[in-house]
């Protein structure tokens, strides 16, 4: 991405960011090393918490204690893949929203959407409804092709529970380009009431989640757990950040010069404690917290912020090269953990369950990560790569 030319004062700000100064390629593109480090470390926990819950089987007791709802709680890093979309893909609709970017191509970004998530999840998709079946979801194979399974009322978890949330995605890219469109109309291109839009249509969010945790009727969980319009609150968070990322290469806030308020660490250990917190209490306080640990923990990799220590891990070039095949490593790694275990889960009107007896949990943990490791690899190089060179450039 190149700095717009507004004057060095501009220019200097924008090379002044961590995204700026630390760059990995994905497929010939160059990305921000730190948050494909973000992606990483929400692969990689949602690689545990999958890891443990299905290792631990059918029998009662997976959330008991603290230790355990920590390592369930892994599971939580699907939802910082939405805050990372909310942010990633508004911004450059916002920038050209308030003139600091040429509008966005339209079929630029349907191409590199359906390059970025189609042809892996038409290859696992495919292959699980033929070599992996279960629960007579074979038939439904056409409902995941088209991205609706989600809203046929039956399990969204198919032979792969991952699946679930990348029909989410897949929804917020349709949905992007009509609510950015929206935005800019009603908005003119105002920072401020682009945020009391999004706030109020998060709010209206955040209540159908909520209505699907308390109620726990089909309707709410059908529209409140597993669909765009019950996680869209998650989206909003990351666009919100975008609204702040533009006020702040607009002018230097004096708050992100301040030794707590504007350091990156404070931000991310304070983001990672919402987590903590979030694993260890109730469905409904998850639903509350989940958008400020999100916002938190990617505001300190994208915004300008003091630096700190604690940030810097997030430059570790090997955290971001899995960062880079994340997408292949989420995709696979549950039918790995299921053939391990003998186990796989299940969510029927919103109850989640394992289904079979489980095995050991360090074991399982080795072996998947042997097992993993190669063919997240051989499926990036084989199946990602080639499709994502052939993305147009992209802001």
């Amino acid at each position: 991405m190149r700095p717009v030319r507004r004057g060095p004062a501009c220019s200097l700000r924008l090379l002044s960011t961590p995204e700026a100064r630390d760059r990995i390629d994905q497929a010939g593109e160059r990305r921000s090393a730190r948050v494909e480090s973000l992606r990483a470390l929400a692969a990689l926990a949602v690689f545990v918490g999958h890891a443990f819950s299905l290792s631990f089987g059918a029998g009662p007791g997976v959330f008991d204690g603290t230790k355990n709802r920590l390592l369930v709680g892994g599971g939580l890093g699907v939802f910082l893949f939405f805050t990372l979309s909310g942010y990633l893909l508004f911004l450059p609709f916002l920038r050209a929203q308030v003139g600091r970017r040429p509008a966005v191509a339209l079929k630029d970004y349907a191409r590199n959407r359906i390059l970025r998530i189609l042809p892996l999840y038409v290859v696992v998709v495919t292959l699980l409804s033929i070599v992996r079946p279960f629960d007579g979801q074979q038939s439904q194979w056409w409902r995941y092709m088209l991205f609706i399974q989600n809203y046929s009322g039956t399990s969204p978890t198919f032979p792969n529970t991952p699946v679930w949330s990348l029909q989410v995605e897949a929804h917020y890219y349709l949905v992007l380009p009509l609510l950015a469109w929206i935005l800019a109309r009603v908005t003119r291109g105002s920072l401020r009431w682009t945020a009391g839009v999004l706030l109020a249509a998060g709010a209206v969010s955040y209540k159908l989640r909520a209505h699907g945790v308390v109620t726990g009727d089909s309707l709410g969980v059908l529209y409140g757990l597993y669909s765009l319009p019950g996680l869209m609150y998650l989206f909003i968070s990351g666009m919100l950040l975008a609204v702040l990322r533009v006020a702040t290469d607009r002018e230097r806030p004096a708050w992100a010069d301040r030794p707590v308020v504007g350091d990156s660490s404070v931000w991310l250990l304070a983001g990672l404690a919402c987590y903590v917190l979030i694993a260890t209490r109730t469905q409904l306080f998850q639903t509350r917290l989940l958008p400020f640990a999100g916002f938190l923990v990617v505001g300190a990799a994208v915004l300008p912020l003091r630096g700190g220590p604690l940030v810097r891990v997030l430059d570790w070039r090997p955290l971001a090269i899995v960062g880079v095949a994340s997408y292949s490593f989420y995709l696979w790694h549950v039918p790995i953990i299921q053939l391990l275990t003998g186990t796989h889960a299940v969510v029927r009107d919103g109850v989640f369950a394992i289904v079979g007896d489980g095995t050991d949990f360090k074991r399982t943990l080795l072996l998947a990560v042997v097992i993993v490791a190669p063919v997240t690899a051989a499926s990036y190089l084989g199946i990602e790569r080639p499709f994502l060179r052939l993305r147009k450039r992209w802001a």
